[in-house]
């Protein structure tokens, strides 16, 4: 296990001035307002997304968690600050999609044992991995979070497809994702950044991560076809898997940003997307 020291291992790169970690205190509801498939009339991308909605409330708790744990060891008030805005973030953000997934359970979706297996799994990683790699895995999934939140905000053609029921919690989720992209990342370099190994388990952390949470989403989301009568369904899965991860596929995009977080000067700030956060806010304000 690896032990605190300081200071940080490199230069943090600020967060630009336009950006603000604060929630946004917004309220969602789900009803018959929303049609069954809200990713362009498409079950597999509605419920590629509705998987990982189901995901995120425990996830998000995962996160909160293991920044607590080493609160204490940060002695940057700014920083100290980013994480009490980040913390707030992520609550809020677990309860909106505790929010849809009640929607999902109430239309029949076997919601409560799935998030059993998510609740398992997690609950795992909190009593056998050190507080390390427990930072170091909510480092590397809030890089993951913060590109797929860059693919909802500035993809050419995504946010069009998403009913506009949908539309506003998945853009406000992106909108925070993108604003405290970089917390996490600065609390494991702050905390443990001059440990022997640190770099080593951030990139072993995001790849075992990675690794489980891919089929993990894809399973869950197998689950949910499943109930809506498409257990086999193999033009389905090939379609809507070369439109994950085909040629310019909506996931292969974001494959030279992933790569990025191996590089030993990483800092999610570098790249700079703040005006997407400047694009997409006054319509959540509105």
């Amino acid at each position: 296990m690896m032990t605190a020291t300081s200071p940080a291992s490199h230069s943090r790169v600020p967060r630009p001035e336009s950006v603000t970690i604060k929630p946004l205190r917004l309220r969602f509801t789900f009803g018959e307002k929303v049609p069954r498939y809200w990713v362009d009339g498409d079950p597999f991308l509605t419920h590629f997304l509705n998987a990982l909605s189901l995901a995120f409330p425990d996830g998000e708790r995962f996160f909160v968690d293991s920044v607590r744990a080493v609160r204490d060891r940060i002695d940057d008030e700014t920083l100290r600050k980013e994480v009490q805005g980040f913390i707030a973030q992520e609550t809020m953000h677990g309860d909106a999609h505790e929010g849809l997934n009640a929607h999902l359970r109430e239309q029949g979706y076997p919601m409560d044992e799935l998030v059993g297996h998510v609740q398992a799994l997690l609950g795992f990683g909190q009593r056998v991995l050190p507080k390390s790699a427990q930072l170091g895995i909510t480092c590397g999934l809030e890089h993951v979070t913060a590109l797929l939140g860059e693919l909802v905000l500035g993809g050419p053609e995504l946010p069009g497809l998403i009913h506009e029921s949908m539309r506003p919690v998945w853009t406000w989720h992106a909108v925070e994702e993108t604003e405290h992209k970089g917390v996490a990342f600065d609390v494991y370099d702050k905390v443990y950044g001059q440990a022997p190994g640190h770099h080593a388990e951030r990139i072993a952390t995001i790849l075992v991560a990675t690794a489980i949470l891919i089929p993990a989403v894809h399973y869950f989301q197998g689950r949910l076809l499943a109930r809506d009568g498409h257990r086999f369904a193999p033009k389905m899965w090939a379609r809507g898997l070369a439109a994950l991860y085909g040629r310019n596929g909506y996931l292969s995009r974001l494959a030279p940003q992933f790569a990025c977080y191996a590089r030993r000067d990483f800092h999610p700030w570098q790249n700079d997307n703040s005006a997407l956060i400047r694009k997409w806010k006054p319509t959540l304000l509105a």
